[in-house]
């Protein structure tokens, strides 16, 4: 589903009804369109006593604890497993001369080659200051080079190596449209969203083996 939600530096209990009810909605978060009243019971009745216990206490700074840990804990898991609609970017052609390609291309072992010691691979980071988990699934359209990634608020993740073959390379310099499927995993209260967060991606290209030029 797409989430169709408008970022604010507050949110008040309207907004809370509206992301149960998005959860809830056809293509929503199957675990939240599972819950019924009687599924929640044990959960609520523990966390009942724990926010007794703090009356008993006559513990003002206890009670505010429990109930904004159950507000977060609300939030964290009702935040939890949406499918955002899929990002796509056109990467255009790559200005680089077809002869520097061919040089390339021709200086890689075949797809399929035992042991190939003449590889090109494709590796980098991910970094996002978005207050949410994220599961990345990049896909190189047409090309058949995709890869998985988590990532956490402000922690660089690494993009393992990906190899690319001769048909790969001669289509990304050609043009490629990068679709990026994203899945929020969680979301952690406190934060809250600004325009100037943001997700950079950055991608970078190794080349092993020899490079034999035709002079």
């Amino acid at each position: 589903m797409a989430l169709d939600f408008i970022r604010k530096e507050h949110y008040n209990t309207e907004d809370l009804i509206r992301i149960v009810a998005l959860l809830r909605a056809p293509g929503g978060c199957p675990w939240d369109q599972a819950q019924t009243h009687a599924s929640i019971k044990k959960n609520f009745i523990e966390e009942t006593y724990e926010v007794i216990e703090a009356i008993n206490r006559q513990s003002t700074a206890g009670l505010q604890e429990e109930l904004a840990g159950e507000v977060r804990d609300l939030a964290g898991g009702y935040l939890t497993d949406l499918k955002i609609e899929d990002v796509t970017y056109d990467l255009g052609r790559i200005d680089l001369g077809s002869d520097v390609v061919d040089m390339l291309a021709d200086n890689l072992d075949p797809k399929g080659t035992a042991n190939p010691r003449n590889t090109l691979d494709i590796y980098g980071e991910i970094i996002s200051a978005l207050p949410v988990s994220l599961q990345f699934s990049p896909r190189f359209y047409p090309t058949e080079m995709e890869f998985d990634i988590r990532v956490e608020p402000n922690v660089k993740a690494k993009i393992g190596e990906t190899r690319l073959h001769e048909n790969d390379l001669r289509q990304i310099i050609d043009g490629t449209e990068i679709i990026l499927p994203v899945k929020l995993e969680k979301y952690f209260p406190g934060s809250g969203f600004t325009p100037d967060q943001k997700i950079v991606i950055a991608l970078r290209l190794v080349k092993r083996g020899g490079l034999k030029l035709n002079l």
